[in-house]
């Protein structure tokens, strides 16, 4: 089998040998007649090629590091909010959400010291509710947990709607989203759905360079390639940059999704646009229509913008 890879040439035999193979041949004599390799001939051409031809290489592999697992052990209380705050994160419909929002406000309110009911809330209270009940909270738990990723993911994000639904100057609120996510981006470098959330800042921040915006988006399609959303970001922002490749196999991605057929038809419209021809100021306003989600491997959007 080695001899058979060990050259184009060879391949290209090793096909017709399996080929004499599916059709019932011997194996022996399927291999003589392709290779013209038999009894003494073909001793002393592998001789040859095993002490000759054969290119051995040693690799030393460096020993893994042993695996550590904590197990952190959860109250009664704490166990109530695990099911609806994975609910929260798997981007439910919207009138779930809503109904999970109303939910989780109510068991919270009798958790009020209980830090991982009050994350389950604010995380349900951005989604589906209003970004600004949930920030005093966060900002507190930012001050006394400063180095949780999560935390500080949130507060961004809350103030990243709030940019998205005010009307008029946002800028102040945009500078405290790039302030959280940016210190989430250094907690925690390969985390798509804050690559995402700073890619949204920057596209919105009318002072950030857009290349640097753009780039955010192709980092968090990297970093999570299964999401539909992170993919229609980085298919519009490769378009905007005209890197036509990487643009035209991200909608085929999204166009080939049967699991998706939502974003599989905005990725079909996109395509036929853009063989007639976009502007740049077109793909940044389809980018800032995009709707904020949050992470989840899937999403089912209300059109096919």
């Amino acid at each position: 089998m080695h001899y058979m890879l060990s050259s184009a040439e060879n391949r290209d035999k090793m096909a017709q040998y399996l080929e004499l193979m599916n059709s019932g041949s011997d194996g022996g004599a399927a291999f003589a007649e392709v290779f013209g390799l038999s009894d003494r001939t073909l001793k002393t051409t592998m001789w040859h090629y095993r002490r000759v031809l054969m290119k051995v290489i040693k690799v030393d592999f460096p020993e893994l590091p042993l695996a550590r697992i904590d197990f952190t052990r959860l109250s009664r209380v704490e166990g109530d909010f695990v099911l609806d705050n994975a609910a929260l994160k798997a981007c439910p419909s919207p009138d779930n959400g809503r109904q999970l929002l109303q939910r989780v406000q109510a068991a919270a309110a009798g958790a009020r010291a209980v830090d991982f009911a009050q994350v389950t809330l604010s995380r349900a209270q951005i989604e589906w509710g209003d970004p600004r009940d949930a920030m005093p909270y966060l900002m507190d738990a930012v001050r006394r947990d400063p180095h949780n990723v999560e935390l500080h993911y949130l507060l961004g994000l809350a103030h990243l709607k709030l940019a998205k639904n005010q009307v008029g100057d946002n800028r102040e609120q945009l500078a405290e989203a790039r302030t959280s996510l940016t210190e989430a981006a250094l907690l925690a470098p390969g985390t798509p759905w804050v690559s995402y959330a700073l890619f949204h800042v920057g596209i919105m921040d009318p002072e950030t360079p857009p290349e640097e915006a753009m780039g955010l988006a192709s980092k968090a399609w990297r970093q999570g390639h299964d999401v539909s959303a992170f993919a229609r970001a980085a298919a519009l922002a490769h378009a905007w940059l005209g890197d036509s490749a990487s643009a035209y196999r991200a909608f085929n991605t999204l166009a080939r999704n049967d699991h998706d057929p939502n974003s599989a038809a905005w990725a079909a419209r996109w395509l036929k646009l853009l063989e007639k021809g976009v502007t740049r100021d077109h793909l940044l306003a389809a980018m800032r229509d995009e709707p904020l989600v949050s992470p989840g491997f899937r999403r089912t959007y209300g059109d096919a913008r």
